[in-house]
């Protein structure tokens, strides 16, 4: 269907729409937007959502694009960009809707950026609060800005330039901002996180899903400048270290890290809870620090019969309140 034969369906039906969805072919008229624009005010006064999908040859679309700038889509949030593909020796391309006012979520990808041509304002994306970095190589040129952004997530990860990854991220969106962080999937050392958290003064929650205690000598890595600013100044309230195990010391040395923690959530193997259940009794922590509730995971299910005997002996529910459910210990105070 070309656009003159949609236009006269729209001008007789759609005045009620709400919702319009269009994905076209070739036919230029469809990127017109001075006639989507007269189109949809006189006809569809009704639109809410406008999305659009085009394929057709790439080397317009950087013309086009500018149509879609003016004050009319800007007001109704509606926003385009392209993406050029090269396939036997031709380029075509596909104009389509960002969305970005809808979007909560959005997922950086640095290798995918250097191919997509993008003209999106940085307010287009004041409504994303998660961003989630997938990118093995960053780089400081990603032309998106996300300035309202509160919880990061890094799946994967690689800086090799000269420049910090905190300045990197910081053109991204606000690190001040950030509240939730979530290392999940890739290699993230402990001194460059402990680098990152020096620039996030407002962080209260951090999950790390990979071994957060590799190569890390516990007594050296206090002496370390960054590690010193980030156990006086950090706020993280809520901590979550999976699936590696936590010794006493390594407990102790969060403790330390984290002065403001009050949920722990780690994984302990049988040797590592069975020393753990005696220092709880003991309690030598709960008058020190705001800590009161842990959760220890990754149980195995035929150790929990042991762990209950071993739990009466130490008696430790005259001090916790326990629950277990499934393979997890849950301890409150």
């Amino acid at each position: 269907m070309n656009f003159n034969r949609l236009e006269e369906i729209i001008k007789n039906y759609f005045y009620y729409i709400e919702v319009l969805h269009i994905t076209s072919c070739d036919d230029p008229e469809f990127l017109n937007a001075k006639r989507w624009e007269r189109l949809i005010t006189s006809v569809m006064p009704n639109l809410r959502i406008f999305n659009m999908n085009h394929t057709g040859l790439a080397d317009k679309y950087h013309d086009v694009i500018n149509q879609f700038n003016s004050s009319f889509w800007i007001t109704k949030q509606w926003y385009f960009t392209h993406e050029h593909i090269t396939k036997d020796n031709s380029q075509t391309g596909i104009f389509y809707s960002m969305n970005p006012y809808r979007r909560k979520c959005y997922i950086v990808d640095w290798q995918k950026s250097e191919q997509t041509c993008l003209d999106i304002k940085e307010t287009n994306f004041r409504s994303v609060k998660h961003v989630f970095i997938d990118g093995k190589q960053v780089s400081k040129n990603y032309p998106d800005y996300f300035s309202n952004a509160t919880e990061l997530t890094i799946n994967s990860f690689e800086n090799e330039s000269l420049i910090s990854t905190s300045t990197i991220l910081n053109t991204i969106f606000p690190l001040k901002q950030i509240t939730k962080i979530t290392i999940a999937h890739c290699i993230f050392p402990f001194e460059q996180l402990l680098q990152l958290l020096c620039v996030l003064p407002n962080l209260h929650e951090i999950k790390y899903y990979r071994s957060f205690f590799i190569k890390v000598d516990l007594k050296l890595i206090k002496q370390n400048e960054n590690f010193q600013h980030v156990s006086i100044q950090n706020k993280v309230k809520r901590l979550e270290i999976l699936p590696e195990g936590c010794t006493i010391e390594q407990f102790q040395f969060l403790l330390y890290l984290f002065p403001q923690l009050e949920y722990l959530h780690v994984g302990m193997g049988k040797v590592e809870i069975e020393t753990f259940i005696p220092y709880l009794s003991s309690k030598p922590f709960v008058q020190t620090h705001p800590l009161f509730f842990l959760r220890i995971g990754q149980l195995r299910k035929k150790s929990i019969p042991q762990l209950n005997r071993l739990m009466k002996l130490n008696h430790l529910h005259d001090h916790y309140l326990i629950k277990i459910v499934y393979c997890d210990l849950y301890l409150w105070w």
